[in-house]
């Protein structure tokens, strides 16, 4: 209900109302709240905890953080019919998401790797552009995934912001200098190391034959 305020409920069958409800609660002034609990029925075993974490219920939009993200998504001959919808839905949900003071650009690969910009752009200038551009995504094609990556990692970033790579794919490798999964997991982690900064990498699994071991890994 807001920082001020709080709605309680508690309900169960079969109980004898003969002791007091009690409620533990408590505010913190900082932007993360922290509670731990802790419970030690027996004093000669290891008890338990729990720890609460919780953020503010309102974020004011100067704080929030302003990131880089780059969204690779797989149109190869595999991702034909329902795969490549969800990718493309997936793709334009999150360019909606964005937040004004982020920058994202989008790389479609398949055979060949094809960048809808090759630098960074801000959200709040090129977001319906970008739509469109999602809307024209086809599937056909062999699957480079190394070379994919490799272009993600390679674009040119600001050390001091956050950076997300986004990557929908089955997983399933057939073209590009690497073809082999650890192959392609070790040129990553090099490129990864190069790059300026630090940059996440989150895999999308889709559709049902998806290659769990590579995206896990």
């Amino acid at each position: 209900l807001g920082d001020a305020a709080a709605r309680v409920t508690w309900s169960a069958r079969g109980v004898a109302l003969d002791r007091d409800f009690q409620l533990l609660y408590s505010v913190d002034p900082r932007d993360i709240g922290l509670n731990l609990l802790t419970y030690r029925p027996d004093p000669k075993q290891p008890g338990y905890f729990v720890m609460l974490t919780a953020p503010r219920s309102t974020l004011q939009a100067q704080k929030l953080v302003e990131r880089d993200l780059i969204f690779v998504i797989d149109t190869s001959g595999s991702m034909a019919g329902a795969k490549i919808k969800q990718a493309r839905e997936a793709l334009k949900y999150c360019i909606t998401k964005l937040n004004p003071a982020d920058r994202f650009t989008m790389i479609g690969f398949s055979s060949d790797v094809d960048p809808w910009k090759r630098e960074l752009v801000p959200a709040a200038e090129r977001r319906d552009e970008a739509l469109r551009w999602a809307d024209t995504l086809l599937a056909q094609g062999g699957t480079n995934i190394s070379g994919a990556l490799d272009l993600a990692l390679s674009l040119k970033r600001d050390a001091s912001r956050p950076a997300y790579i986004i990557f929908m794919t089955d997983g399933k490798p057939t073209m590009g200098e690497e073809t082999v999964p650890q192959r392609i997991l070790q040129r990553a982690a090099r490129a990864r190391g190069a790059a300026p900064g630090s940059v996440r990498l989150f895999t999308w699994g889709v559709g049902y034959d998806v290659d769990t071991h590579l995206l896990d890994a």
